[in-house]
C-alpha cells in the first residue's frame, strides 16, 4: 500500500476543507479504484511541508496543493525508478481542483511513472496496431463522479481495464459516460503512438474530435522528465509550474530545517528538496 501525504503548501487554502477533500479521495481508491486497479492507498492530509517530513512515512508520495496564481491544473511525474511518485496541485476557491486531486492521485497509483503503454487498435488506422499512454483519467477527464458520503466534492472520472481491452465487461469508465474502448469522452484526450512510432494526441471538446501529430523533440523531452503527459500540458499552457520568488524560497529552506530522526529521514528531506525545485513548488 502507498502511503501519500497531500501537503497544503499555500497558507490562504482552506485547510478543513482540504482534509475533507482528501478523505473523499481516499473513500474513492478504496470503494472504486482498488476492486479494478487493486491498487491501494493510505492518503494523508498535512497542513505544512514539516508537518509531512515530520510524520509521513519515509517511502511516502508527496501531492503538493498550491494556491499560486501561474500553476494551472496538475501534474504528476516520477524522477526516477528508485524515486516515489510526486504531483503538484493547483487550489482553486471553488470546488472543482478537488478533481484534479483525485485526479492526480489516481493516475499516480496506476501509472506512477507516466510512461505504461497498453496496446490497441491504430485510431487512424483500425488495421494496425498502436500503443496506448495508459493515463486512466485522460479519456474522461470532463466528467466528474461524486460518493453519496461526500456530497459536494466533485472526484474524477477514470477508465477500467476493460477500456484497454484487458478482461471482460462493458463497462468501461467509472461513470459509465465512455462506452466502447480507446474512446473518448467529451473534455477528454488520450496520446498513442503507431506502428511507425509517431505520435499523436486526440482530443474532444463540445462533441468535436481533433487528432494532432506530437512533435518528436516534445515526447524526447517528456519521457526524458518522466511524464510525457505532464510534458505536454507544461508545453500546451495546461500547467506552467508556480514560480518561486525569494519568500518562498526563504520559507522552503526553514520548513526544510525540521530535524531528522534518521540518515534516512535526511536523505528524504534531500530528496524533496530537489523535488520542490524542480516542480517550481
Amino acid at each position: 500500500m502507498l502511503p501519500i501525504a497531500v501537503v497544503c503548501r499555500s497558507s490562504d487554502i482552506d485547510f478543513p476543507f482540504l482534509v475533507r477533500a482528501v478523505s473523499a479521495v481516499q473513500a474513492q481508491v478504496t470503494q472504486q479504484l482498488v476492486p479494478v486497479w487493486n491498487t491501494p492507498a493510505a492518503i494523508t492530509p498535512y497542513q505544512s511541508l514539516a508537518e509531512a517530513l515530520k510524520f509521513a512515512p519515509l517511502h511516502s508520495a508527496f501531492v503538493y496543493v498550491t494556491k499560486d496564481p501561474n500553476a494551472n491544473g496538475g501534474l504528476h511525474t516520477k524522477k526516477d525508478a528508485n524515486s516515489p511518485p510526486e504531483a503538484v496541485v493547483k487550489y482553486t476557491d471553488d470546488t472543482l481542483w478537488t478533481m484534479t486531486l483525485s485526479h492526480e492521485i489516481i493516475e499516480m497509483l496506476v501509472d506512477p511513472a507516466g510512461n505504461w503503454f497498453l496496446p490497441g487498435p491504430d485510431p487512424n488506422n483500425l488495421q494496425e496496431q498502436a500503443w496506448f499512454l495508459v493515463e486512466v483519467c485522460d479519456p474522461c477527464q470532463g466528467n466528474h463522479v461524486e460518493l453519496t458520503e461526500y456530497p459536494g466534492i466533485y472526484l474524477s472520472d477514470f477508465c477500467w481495464p476493460t477500456f484497454y481491452d484487458i478482461g471482460n465487461g462493458s463497462r468501461y469508465c467509472q461513470s459509465k459516460l465512455i462506452t466502447t474502448a480507446f474512446s473518448i469522452s467529451d473534455g477528454g484526450y488520450m496520446i498513442w503512438r503507431d506502428a511507425s512510432q509517431d505520435w499523436y494526441q486526440r482530443s474532444s471538446l463540445s462533441g468535436s474530435e481533433n487528432t494532432l501529430k506530437i512533435d518528436p523533440i516534445d515526447v524526447k523531452a517528456g519521457l526524458g522528465c518522466g511524464n510525457l503527459r505532464g510534458s505536454l500540458d507544461r508545453r500546451d499552457g495546461n500547467y506552467a509550474g508556480p514560480v518561486m520568488d525569494k519568500r518562498k524560497a526563504r520559507s522552503l529552506h526553514e520548513a526544510a530545517k525540521v530535524s531528522a530522526i534518521s540518515d534516512q529521514r535526511e536523505s528524504r528531506k534531500k530528496r524533496i528538496r530537489a523535488s520542490l525545485k524542480r516542480l517550481g513548488v
